[in-house]
């Protein structure tokens, strides 16, 4: 007996985005070609499913009608298949099976199977630390700035990101934020290095040592660093990654079930391990310039020491020798005018100055009246964050990308 041939299946075969579209189904051969189509759509880890020719959906049980029968009345036959949409990524097997006792393909073969990958959609948050050692001198804590894209990506996108810390204006808290060092200016540019992309991990049984066995290992390599644990005031590394041990720089001791954070800085680190893939461009930490104004009029005198500055409202000022006051009668030479030690207050209190007197450039009685507006280096109530965030490729799953405003902002206090 002579077979009848298929010579071709065609279907487009290129990546479907998330939102799923219709696309169509062509079988070439011989007039009388005899076959079946089977649709399959391969859901991960979970069951399979098949596409139901009559209802254009695909279904968990395998039916009659998920087996599409055809006997070529001429030489093409064709139909439109349609695909859901599917945030998840799916891969759906296209199978051209011909009937055996009658027909075959070119090729000697009885099946012809092909694939189309539909890409998945995932989000990329840009955030602050859930939580942080400032955040209880915050007004708030700035909500993440998200973005959602396919992950089989055509053309870079940029995200603008701004973060706004506003200092609680409180007795208790309303000390101001500072930005690092002691700043000529209210910026200060951040690194690429400050974000990072984290992985928890569950400790299998209670151990202490360099090496450290998970419940699973996964997203961890050599170069993370490990939230929250000291070696003496050193930082721990990931050294090594075998089966589910980790080798760490330095010995720890944990318990059976306890979670353990690991960080991966910069970007080229994040995307190695999580796979998005970003560029971080001109991101700055801005403080708002704030003044203060003199309630009571004051003289600081030639002697060194300490100098008491009655202020109308000392929020946004911090003691502990980071923040310094500039303006009318007042000298900066050195470190002059330090502020030690705040009293703090809405509408009074006081701050008190490590006065440098008795130097050879202090050569008079300074005398600061009451009114005098007087600006505060080194001390915000409001610091914002922005910059860009070009994203190149989204990850397989969404993640979290943060940065580390705890090496960024510091809290004031009263006296430290």
């Amino acid at each position: 007996m002579i077979r009848k041939l298929i010579k071709k299946v065609t279907v487009n075969q290129s990546n479907m985005l998330n939102t799923g579209e219709s696309r169509e189904i062509a079988v070439y051969g011989d007039v009388g070609a005899e076959f079946n189509i089977n649709i399959i759509k391969i859901n991960g880890s979970s069951k399979e499913s098949y596409y139901n020719f009559k209802t254009s959906t695909f279904t968990d049980a395998f039916v009659s009608a998920n087996n599409l029968q055809v006997k070529l009345a001429n030489n093409r036959f064709s139909t439109v298949i349609f695909f859901p949409a599917d945030n998840n990524g799916e891969v759906y097997s296209i199978k051209t099976i011909a009937k055996e006792q009658t027909t075959k393909f070119t090729n000697g073969n009885f099946v012809d199977t092909k694939n189309i990958t539909q890409v998945g959609q995932s989000t990329i948050a840009f955030q602050v630390p859930d939580s942080s050692n400032i955040d209880s001198s915050l007004d708030s804590i700035p909500l993440p700035i998200s973005s959602t894209g396919s992950t089989a990506l055509s053309s870079d996108v940029v995200v603008p990101v701004s973060f706004i810390f506003k200092n609680k204006q409180t007795d208790a808290n309303g000390f101001g934020l500072r930005l690092p060092g002691l700043p000529l200016s209210n910026e200060f540019i951040i690194p690429d290095n400050l974000w990072y992309s984290q992985q928890v991990l569950v400790v299998n049984g209670a151990q202490e040592g360099t090496e450290i066995t998970f419940d699973s290992v996964s997203n961890i390599v050599p170069g993370m660093e490990l939230k929250d644990v000291l070696d003496g005031t050193n930082k721990i590394y990931v050294t090594s990654v075998s089966s589910t041990v980790v080798g760490l720089s330095a010995s720890v001791t944990v318990a059976n079930d306890a979670q353990l954070t690991f960080k991966a800085y910069g970007p080229s680190l994040i995307k190695s391990i999580f796979g998005q893939d970003v560029e971080f461009s001109g991101f700055v930490a801005r403080g708002t310039p704030i003044k203060k104004e003199v309630r009571t009029t004051t003289t600081f005198p030639l002697t060194t020491g300490n100098v008491t500055l009655p202020l109308t409202g000392t929020y946004g000022v911090g003691g502990g020798g980071h923040v310094r006051l500039e303006g009318f009668n007042i000298n900066n030479s050195g470190n002059n005018n330090l502020i030690t030690t705040v009293t703090a207050s809405s509408t009074a209190g006081s701050v008190v100055i490590a006065y440098a007197g008795g130097g050879d450039d202090i050569t008079k009685v300074n005398i600061v009246p009451v009114g005098t507006k007087l600006n505060v280096i080194g001390s915000y109530i409001d610091i914002t964050i922005t910059g860009n965030v070009k994203i190149k490729k989204y990850p397989d799953t969404s993640a979290k990308i943060v940065l580390d405003t705890e090496q960024i902002i510091t809290a004031g206090t009263s006296n430290e």
